[in-house]
């Protein structure tokens, strides 16, 4: 297959199945199944093959042994958001080069026997996943600008008129990284499932469900051992005076290690029990509880999704060493050189004074516990009614740890953590941010001072608990017409941050970054996809004429003319979702998350239309920005302060025309959007700079109608 042209993705999927049921005896029904699928996509945005040294940056870009790329530069409070596919992030550029590949076999196989009152049911499933990041890998270069430099007379304190990123990016003083080596992946698991299910009509009218499965997933591991693990217990081969290092990049297949990424999980067990209860002939009761394991997937080439610290080297733009005095300006940013990926031949030495991405080996299994209880009743005029209650709870659920912040007791020495001290570790490692004479004392704090960010990716931390009451009203299909309206109202609480930072084309989300690792229950809100309210009405409607219809059913040019029409619509309103809130400039200075504003419990909401709102969509006076090296009082998310929620009508018409007894032809005229209602995306939520509080994108698109004829047969 040809590589695409620049700026073009490829697709390629290939599937095959087989099937063999067999009926052993006409109670005994065997079934089984075997597949395979194939998913190839090659991506190359715009920016690649550009080289940096066109726009002045120094000619050693050209030592890096990787495709090189446009920058992409972020400037605080002049982000913008692109709407193109895996483009954007960035106030100028975009790097992605991939050829990503995921490959599945599956085998399954089941046996029923129907045995009086019990339908028995046995089977169950093996099969191998693979994915292969064989990336062309670019040096993709990332540089951001805040308002630290500029900011006055206190550099440390920000406000609205204190600084400015786009003075920080003229002056060139930021930071920033690049890539400066890496290979791809090549990542394989295997996993196994079993199942036992007992169907038991026990009455006539009640019929309980009783089972039990059990799931195995194999720890991921790589073709060539190209996988990082973090081992935070065992001494430092690196010792200074005064410290006691612990801490390093394990890898899997080294040193004993066995060659899964974590340690295999085998407790998972799900019980699974319901029951239905036929009340009468027009109420039915249902209800059930069951616990169900996610299957461990991944994403090939996907942040840190697939740790690889090690064997994919990233050269840090050290900006400054006090966040304060500039030290390497944007026109030379690595005067040091770039680091060099070294494989797992250096052990727990493996990228010191660095950013390493790592996988904890405790990892263990997401699972779900989910429970519900139902009631239906047929009405008069074909109508059902449906109202129930559904909960679940999330354990165990997957994303990043920040295993390297400092501890929250050393926040109240302020200023002096930014003392600069000797640098122990100056002449003993060779580059990144200890490569110094001095460095600032909080450095010597944190838990693994021999390292820059120690992240733990897909960390098993994560719950989260969901509360719903549905209701659904039902005018059956008759006379050509139906109706569908569903209701709920819900909650979803959780404490995990989520791996994207936005939805579905015309959806947006705020990503709600942990701000403290260490007390993740203070992180608890709820979740960045909470829609407390969510309604949908859709409709189809035949209009009574033509043949077989109660007018002109005699057929003749008016029959022709207002016969076959068929009208639809589909209505949707949703709450918007919360926002998470973050100060401009982050004073907190604990090497971890965001810095969170403080409320001072007045209402923040601002009436009015959105489209009157849009420069002040909610009041930015009721929030401050909390002292340097303290947090502030917001939650993660914020309830109270919600994006725009969506409110949508798609409408269609259709008209079948009979050509033969066999062939029809179908006119179709379809509007979405019909009403042209603008979906506005998430306003600025950075406390302290001049855009907090205003909305500068749509993340839905217009109108859209299309015409179209179909041939049916």
């Amino acid at each position: 297959m040809a590589a695409p042209t620049n700026g073009n993705d490829t697709l390629l999927q290939r599937q095959a199945t087989l099937n063999y049921t067999g009926i052993l005896r006409p109670t005994l029904v065997l079934e089984l199944s075997s597949s395979y699928l194939r998913y190839y996509l090659f991506r190359k945005t715009g920016g690649v093959d550009f080289d940096p040294v066109q726009l002045g940056f120094p000619s050693y870009y050209h030592n890096i042994p990787l495709v090189p790329c446009f920058p992409t530069v972020g400037v605080t409070g002049l982000g913008v958001s692109i709407n193109v596919t895996d483009v954007g992030g960035g106030f100028i550029g975009s790097c992605g080069n991939l050829g990503n590949s995921f490959d599945t076999f599956h085998e399954s196989a089941s046996l029923t026997n129907v045995r009086g009152a019990h339908t028995l049911k046995i089977g169950g499933s093996f099969g191998t996943n693979a994915w292969s990041a064989r990336n062309f890998f670019v040096a993709s270069n990332t540089y951001n600008f805040a308002p630290t430099f500029t900011q006055g007379p206190d550099p440390l304190t920000a406000s609205n008129n204190a600084g400015t990123g786009f003075g920080s990016f003229l002056l060139g003083v930021g930071g920033g990284s690049i890539r400066s080596d890496g290979p791809g992946q090549n990542i394989r698991y295997k996993y196994t499932g079993a199942y036992f299910q007992d169907d038991w009509k026990v009455t006539r009218r009640l019929t309980l469900n009783l089972g039990v499965r059990y799931d195995y997933n194999a720890p991921w591991t790589d073709r060539f051992n190209r996988i990082s693990s973090w081992d935070g217990g065992s001494a430092s081969p690196l010792q200074v005076p005064g410290l006691n290092l612990r801490g390093g990049v394990s890898f899997p297949g080294v040193g004993g290690l066995s060659r899964g990424h974590y340690d295999s999980d085998y407790n998972n067990f799900a019980p699974r029990i319901g029951f239905a209860l036929s009340v009468n002939p027009k109420t039915v009761i249902r209800g059930g509880f069951g616990i169900f394991f996610g299957p461990v997937n991944g994403g090939a080439f996907n942040g840190n999704a697939t740790p690889r610290s090690g064997f994919d080297a990233t050269t840090t733009w050290v900006g400054s060493v006090d966040g304060i005095t500039p030290k390497n300006y944007l026109s030379n940013p690595y005067p040091d050189g770039f680091e060099r990926a070294p494989g797992s031949s250096q052990g727990l030495a493996t990228q010191l004074g660095q950013s390493v991405a790592v996988m904890d080996r405790g990892r263990r299994t997401a699972y779900a516990e989910q429970w519900n209880f139902n009631i239906q009743r047929t009405l008069p005029g074909n109508l059902l009614i449906d109202a129930a209650y559904a909960g679940s709870r999330g354990v165990k659920l997957y994303g990043p740890l920040n295993y390297n912040q400092l501890p929250n007791q050393f926040l109240a020495e302020g200023d002096n953590l930014r003392t600069l001290v000797t640098n122990p570790f100056f002449g003993k490692i060779a580059t990144g941010i200890l490569n110094t004479p001095t460095i600032q004392r909080g450095q010597l704090l944190r838990p693994y001072p021999q390292f820059d960010g120690v992240t733990a990716g897909n960390n098993s931390y994560g719950a989260s608990t969901y509360h719903a009451l549905q209701a659904k009203v039902e005018r059956r299909f008759a006379r050509g017409f139906s109706v569908l309206a569903s209701y709920t109202f819900s909650k979803l609480l959780d404490d995990v941050l989520p791996t994207v930072g936005s939805g579905f084309p015309g959806e947006a989300f705020s990503a709600g970054a942990l701000s403290d690792q260490y007390n993740r229950r203070n992180e608890r809100a709820v979740a960045s996809f909470d829609a407390p309210h969510y309604l949908t009405i859709n409709t189809v409607w035949e209009l009574p004429f033509g043949r077989n219809r109660a007018l002109l059913n005699q057929g003749g040019p008016l029959a022709w003319v207002f016969g076959g029409w068929q009208l639809n619509g589909i209505a949707i309103f949703q709450s918007g979702a919360p926002l998470g809130f973050s100060t401009s400039s982050n004073t907190l200075r604990n090497n971890g998350g965001p810095q969170r504003p403080n409320w001072n419990g007045q209402t923040p909401t601002v009436e009015g239309p959105i489209s009157d709102r849009l420069s002040r969509y909610f009041d930015t006076a009721v929030f401050s920005t909390p002292a340097p090296y303290a947090y502030g009082n917001l939650p993660r998310l914020f309830a109270l302060v919600r994006g725009p929620g969506p409110a949508n009508l798609d409408f269609s018409v259709f008209k079948n025309i009979p050509v033969t007894e066999r062939f029809k032809l179908q006119f179709r005229a379809e509007a979405f959007n019909v009403l042209n209602h603008p979906l506005f995306g998430l306003p600025n939520t950075a406390i302290g700079a001049p855009a907090a509080g205003v909305i500068s994108s749509q993340v839905n698109t217009p109108r859209d109608i299309q015409l179209a004829l179909k041939l049916l047969f």
